[in-house]
């Protein structure tokens, strides 16, 4: 349970971060130079591929989890939303490429949401689970705000004196960031469980 919460914190400030970078760049007026300048209306739509590959996600875990394990059903959501970054990252300049971005984060994050409940509550007796799923929604959450606020520190720190936007470098720097913070939650969730012996004659 404290593997799988850690995994869903690391988890979730990548996830969020990809997400904010993502909506933040749409909106972005193209006269700066990069972004598609997207209203609120159109950039909400744009999360509509976010929204119907989750569902999907959602759908397919129970199946990917019959035919491999919960923890290596997580392993492949978190590579979506690894693949999600790198295909920002790559095609900073295509809408298209940043919609199927969205597209295969909202497979990741679906993917991970629904397999996490699976994960938290291996082992944990029944009469404890509402408790261990409400700490997993406040360890989920907790994750998703630094996330928030990683994107801000980097987009900072690529935004020159007196600038109202970041340089677009910025962005695909940040978006290169959530790579190595999803492999990091994989590595936590993947490590050998070290059982305890009980001693004897």
């Amino acid at each position: 349970m404290l593997r799988a919460n850690a995994a869903m914190l690391v988890s979730g400030m990548g996830m969020y971060l990809l997400f904010s970078l993502l909506t933040r760049y749409v909106q972005t007026p193209s006269d700066v130079g990069y972004g598609f300048g997207l209203s609120g209306v159109l950039a909400g739509a744009a999360l509509i591929p976010f929204s119907v590959l989750g569902f999907v996600a959602g759908r397919l875990t129970p199946w990917l989890t019959a035919r491999v394990s919960a923890r290596w059903t997580f392993v492949i959501c978190a590579a979506f939303v690894a693949l999600a970054a790198v295909l920002f990252a790559v095609t900073p300049g295509s809408l298209i490429a940043t919609l199927g971005a969205m597209a295969v984060l909202g497979f990741g994050v679906g993917g991970v949401s629904a397999i996490m409940p699976r994960l938290v509550l291996d082992g944990v007796p029944q009469q404890e689970t509402p408790s261990v799923l409400s700490v997993n929604q406040i360890v989920r959450s907790i994750g998703f705000s630094i996330g928030s606020a990683l994107t801000g520190l980097l987009l900072a720190t690529a935004t020159p004196t007196a600038a109202l936007f970041p340089n677009e470098h910025g962005y695909t720097t940040a978006a290169v960031w959530v790579v190595p913070i999803l492999a990091l939650s994989v590595a936590i969730l993947l490590l050998p469980r070290h059982r305890v012996r009980s001693g004897g004659p």
